[in-house]
């Protein structure tokens, strides 16, 4: 996850610095990975963080884009599941 991230903002360029700030301070903060997702360059951040990890991590990406002016982030939480599998 990070190195698609570094990819797609050193080689592709086109994260913008929200973005980059997110996956950044996710990572400081516990998170196993982070990268930018979704389309039209720019989208959001998915970060792969342990359950005991969901809080610090989304308050230091809350604070860090305050202190710098961002808009503030949301945040939507989701719990894997069982992969695909044949049925019968």
């Amino acid at each position: 996850m990070n190195d698609s991230h570094a990819s797609l903002r050193d080689l592709y360029e086109v994260t913008v610095p929200e973005l980059d700030s997110a996956q950044d301070v996710a990572l400081a903060c516990g998170a196993l990975g982070a990268r930018m997702v979704g389309g039209g360059f720019g989208g959001s951040v998915i970060a792969l963080v342990g359950q005991d990890d969901v809080a610090q991590v989304a308050t230091g990406v809350t604070e860090e884009a305050a202190r710098r002016g961002f808009p503030a982030p949301m945040f939507f939480t989701a719990e894997p599941s069982a992969g695909a599998r044949r049925i019968g």
